[in-house]
Order: C-alpha cells, then sequence, then structure tokens
C-alpha cells in the first residue's frame, strides 16, 4: 500500500522534481531499489516509470528500466514504454512553417504599441 501512495504523490504533486538527480536518488535508490524484491514494489515502480519516463534524466530512466528488465512480469510493460518512448521521439514538434511571403496578410498594417498614457 505504502510503496502505491508514494506513486499517486509522485504524479499528482511532484512529478517536476522527478527532473532532478538529487531527488531521482533519494526516491529510486534509497526507497524504491532497497524493496525490488518484494512484487508490490516492483509493480508501482513499472507503473511510475510508466508515467514519468519522460520527465525523468535519460541516464536516470536507463538505471530504471535495466534494473526491472529482469522481472518477467514487467517485459511487456517495459517493451510497450519502449514503443511509445519511440514513437514519442519521432513525434517532437516542428516549429510552424513561416507564412508565405505573398500571403494577403503580410500586406494588412498592424497597429503601432499603445504608449500607455494613463491617469
Amino acid at each position: 500500500m505504502f510503496p502505491h501512495l508514494v506513486k499517486v504523490t509522485l504524479l499528482i504533486g511532484m512529478s517536476d522534481e522527478l527532473a532532478t538527480e538529487d531527488f531521482c536518488t533519494v526516491i529510486f535508490d534509497e526507497f524504491f531499489f532497497t524493496a525490488l524484491s518484494k512484487e508490490n514494489v516492483v509493480q508501482q515502480l513499472g507503473k511510475l516509470l510508466w508515467h514519468t519516463h519522460a520527465k525523468l534524466p535519460t541516464a536516470r530512466r536507463d538505471t530504471l528500466m535495466q534494473a526491472l528488465h529482469h522481472q518477467p512480469n514487467l517485459r511487456p510493460l517495459l517493451e510497450q514504454l519502449r514503443e511509445k518512448m519511440e514513437r514519442d521521439e519521432g513525434d517532437v514538434e516542428m516549429p510552424p512553417p513561416a507564412p508565405p511571403v505573398d500571403s494577403p496578410l503580410m500586406s494588412v498594417p498592424t497597429p503601432a504599441p499603445h504608449r500607455g498614457d494613463y491617469p
């Protein structure tokens, strides 16, 4: 039950903190890795990795995936996660193309900024 509460807390309120290595060291090395022999901890760590993989530092994400790779019940989840990460890497947002020079919008005048003569 406790690993589930930690996972939910991280997902809801602290997911941005996972980008820092110090925070990852406390959460993963000192909490989750010490209890990898327990099935529920492995399951919760796999779910946490699924939801937060994009925010984790690359080296940390790779370490977690390597640690979980030896868990037979998580292999399908890890394969799906690898596929998801490959798709996400392919979906990198491209900047919108510049409007063509012959666009009718290029000839529309724009107002000058207001100087702000407020009372």
